[in-house]
């Protein structure tokens, strides 16, 4: 089983989000009891403060790999999925959710 899901992630300026709960009820909803989920963020605006960002991106990480079992995510106790917006201003992020498994 391969499926796919762009979650939209908005902010209000630099902020950090959790995308925990988000992710997780993605990951509920598939048929999947094992397997990897990858979650990528894709570049999507330009402003500004662009590249001061563009450094602060480039040492954060843009993509995330994540075992699924027994169709839950097995993150630790105190674990969990943030999106990092550098730019000041308020965007949206796009975080490409890509699950396989059984």
């Amino acid at each position: 089983m391969i499926s796919q899901h762009v979650l939209d992630v908005r902010s209000r300026g630099r902020e950090f989000i959790d995308i925990t709960r988000d992710v997780a009820a993605f990951v509920g909803k598939q048929n999947v009891q094992m397997g990897p989920l990858t979650l990528f963020i894709q570049h999507t605006a330009e402003g500004p403060d662009d590249m001061p960002s563009h450094v602060q991106s480039a040492l954060t990480q843009t993509q995330l790999s994540i075992p699924i079992r027994d169709g839950k995510l097995m993150l630790g106790t105190w674990q969990a999925m943030y999106v990092y917006e550098h730019h000041l201003a308020p965007h949206t992020r796009h975080v490409v959710l890509h699950c396989t498994g059984a």
